[in-house]
């Protein structure tokens, strides 16, 4: 469909501003910049924050008791009860119109398809030999999904937070929505709906602040959460500001804004539709990037023909007059550009080549690409969240997924040789950072675990003669005799403790049962033990003698079980 129709006589023009960057440098236009530039939907935070935290406080401090106190206050409602019965969210889904709930099922079922694909898998890494490290996700014990509920009923925002949580694995998921006076101080019909149909059983009949800090806080009738999502207005996006740190939050998302990016092949009444249907959020801020500047001039005209035919016709055109704009240039690399700058919520591209400009495209929360996507299927229908970043927060973070509700626990797992070859790396930090050698996080262990060997050999051989039996000259009796407390030693005694443990339990090992003569880890322990300096200590271990040692203690061990077998055979 192609439309070059002008505005009617009849009809009220939309006073849209149009910005001509033609001659003017994109690399100068900063964010800074562009806050002179293009207009863009308010959202003080900062000043919500001073009115919203006394109701926060006000709810840690009295919990129930002060989120009725500000529903009444707030919504007109008073509550005896903040959670809706769960007879009451059943009753709804069997009471909505059939094609409403085929609508919201196929919309279910598509984000359930797009939120399980983006669950990580878990997969093994190993940096070094010994060592294995892997990444554990974990869901959230338990979240709460905010959905708003002031001028229109929005079941989409269930699906959009909901089948998210439920897709990373969360076992509790609380959903709170304002209470309507018209439908008995409960959330909307279709939010309950929707809620049954996803099978939730906790909705709270409670908005704004008091809400997020009913979530945050807990109440005699909703446990705290762990993480909370969904959008709200600037009370909302302050009160999560406020409980962020005692919980998760998805960001402060304010009015909705859209950018669309298109050329001279552009249908105008298409890009005048997808402009309308976020402007008539109000506030919200929409942009038209063109390189035409008679596809500007038509796009202009069509807003006011389609918008003439709305409902919500003066919050359209508020929002178009007061927060919009159509920016003409005729570089596309600057254009794209600029639309990085913005980092819009939504971004919609008609361009002759969409592919090229999408691999431009760095910024943005959400992308629709091609006439054939327009972003009210996303918002409703597509399958990703429609939760998305606005206000430039696009440029480092990203809308509702399953990683909202999953933590990221790091895993690793030495081997007895691996930890013990990691000394030489150990020193070479530790010491950058403490000036010191740091011995005892790595050779007390490898201390005690020879000492204790050398210990139970003594013992051992003690018991089956009756008496301790000193080897041959190879070992003395102070040798024999010897106990590993490496604790007790400085950072100079410490490296020559674990020389002498090697050489000791490899002669010991010798010695403790005549059957045993220098088997192969004794080998390798031999010239090993006799090698080792205080610097080749610090140093660290190498594979290869780390791994003699735990021959070595497996080999000690059996011996060690067969002398304690001869011991008890002689008693």
């Amino acid at each position: 469909m192609t439309s070059d129709s002008a505005a009617s006589p009849a009809t009220t023009l939309i006073d849209l501003p149009t910005i001509d960057l033609r001659g003017r440098d994109a690399a100068g236009l900063t964010r800074q910049a562009l806050g002179g530039v293009l207009p863009r939907a308010a959202l003080d935070v900062d000043r919500a924050v001073e009115l919203v935290k006394p109701i926060t406080e006000d709810v840690r401090v009295r919990g129930g008791a002060a989120v009725r106190e500000y529903t009444h206050r707030f919504d007109g409602v008073d509550l005896a009860s903040t959670r809706v019965p769960e007879e009451v969210i059943t009753h709804a889904l069997e009471t909505i119109d059939p094609a409403v709930r085929d609508a919201l099922e196929e919309a279910a079922r598509r984000a359930r398809v797009v939120h399980e694909a983006q669950l990580p898998g878990r997969k093994d890494s190993v940096p070094a030999d010994g060592l294995t490290v892997s990444t554990r996700f974990i869901p959230v014990e338990r979240a709460g999904v905010y959905v708003p509920g002031g001028l229109v009923a929005y079941p989409s925002s269930v699906v959009m937070n909901v089948i998210p949580a439920q897709a990373a694995g969360v076992e509790s998921i609380a959903v709170a929505s304002p209470p309507q006076q018209e439908f008995g101080g409960l959330p909307h019909p279709a939010v309950l709906a929707a809620c049954a149909l996803l099978g939730i059983t906790e909705v709270h009949a409670v908005g704004g602040a008091q809400a997020l800090a009913m979530f945050a806080y807990g109440t005699s009738e909703c446990a705290p959460v762990d993480v909370i999502t969904g959008p709200g207005n600037v009370y909302v996006a302050a009160a999560k500001r406020i409980v962020s740190g005692t919980v998760g939050i998805d960001g402060e998302n304010g009015p909705t804004e859209i950018g669309i990016i298109a050329d001279h092949t552009a249908d105008p009444a298409y890009l005048a539709a997808d402009l309308i249907a976020q402007a008539e959020h109000d506030p919200g801020s929409c942009f038209l990037l063109t390189t035409s500047e008679k596809l500007a001039a038509a796009v202009a005209a069509e807003l006011s023909n389609q918008a003439a035919a709305l409902n919500r016709r003066d919050a359209i055109e508020k929002s178009l007059a007061g927060e919009s704009a159509i920016v003409v240039d005729p570089s596309m690399d600057r254009l794209i550009e600029l639309a990085n700058r913005f980092a819009a919520e939504h971004v919609n591209l008609q361009t002759a080549d969409d592919k090229a400009v999408l691999n431009k495209l760095a910024h943005a929360g959400a992308v629709f690409v091609g006439p054939y996507s327009p972003v009210a299927a996303g918002d409703y229908i597509a399958g990703p969240s429609h939760c998305l970043p606005t206000n430039t927060t696009a440029r480092f973070s990203s809308g509702i997924s399953v990683y909202e509700f999953l933590k990221r626990t790091g895993i690793a797992r030495y081997d007895t040789p691996g930890i013990y070859a990691t000394g030489s790396l150990v020193y070479r930090v530790g010491s950058s950072a403490y000036g010191a050698y740091p011995y005892r996080e790595w050779a007390i262990p490898l201390g005690e675990m020879l000492g204790s060997i050398t210990e139970g050999i003594v013992r051992e051989r003690s018991l089956t003669s009756g008496r301790v039996v000193y080897p041959p000259s190879a070992v003395t009796r102070e040798q024999y005799e010897w106990r590993a407390t490496v604790r007790e030693f400085d950072e100079v005694d410490a490296p020559n403790s674990v020389t002498t443990s090697v050489s000791l339990v490899a002669q010991l090992v010798r010695v403790a049962d005549d059957s045993v003569v220098w088997s192969g880890a004794a080998q390798e322990m031999e010239p090993i033990a006799q090698t080792l300096s205080i610097d080749a200590v610090i140093a660290g271990l190498s594979t290869a003698a780390a791994r003699a040692i735990v021959r070595l203690t497996d080999e000690a061990g059996s011996a060690m079980r067969r002398l304690a077998a001869a011991g008890a055979q002689q008693r």
